[in-house]
């Protein structure tokens, strides 16, 4: 740690790239807040400050165009973290574009998606 970095935690009590990510958080809610933009796209509730993150409406990763995707402001709106989170695992099942194409990801069943799945294949055989 140099001498202006040591200066800025002393100053800060935190370090400075820490102190800086929490204002830029701040700002960002608060405007976020501002324009009414006070639920969770994917479930509703209400957003906090600590569980809030930046979503795209359209999953940037399985676009036809993902750089256009990614920077669309249209396609931004805000959601808790774990609502992102839930949805950009979803989508990445569905596979990204990659040169052009869609890319095929084998699919992740739950138990009861596979149990359903086998009674189907099973009652076919008989």
């Amino acid at each position: 740690m140099n001498n202006k970095e040591a200066i800025k935690k002393a100053l800060l009590g935190e370090p400075f790239s820490t102190a800086n990510y929490r204002l830029a958080k701040d700002i960002m809610f608060s405007l976020m807040t501002q324009a009414g933009h006070t639920y969770c796209y994917r479930c509703g509730g209400t957003l906090a400050r600590d569980t809030f993150s930046i979503e795209h409406k359209v999953n940037w990763q399985c676009a036809m165009d993902p750089i256009h995707k990614f920077f669309d402001l249209g396609n931004i709106t805000f959601s808790h973290i774990t609502c992102n989170t839930e949805a950009a695992a979803y989508a990445q099942r569905k596979g990204p574009v990659v040169n052009g194409k869609r890319t095929t990801v084998r699919k992740v069943y739950s138990t009861e998606e596979r149990r359903a799945r086998y009674l189907k294949y099973e009652k076919k055989e008989k």
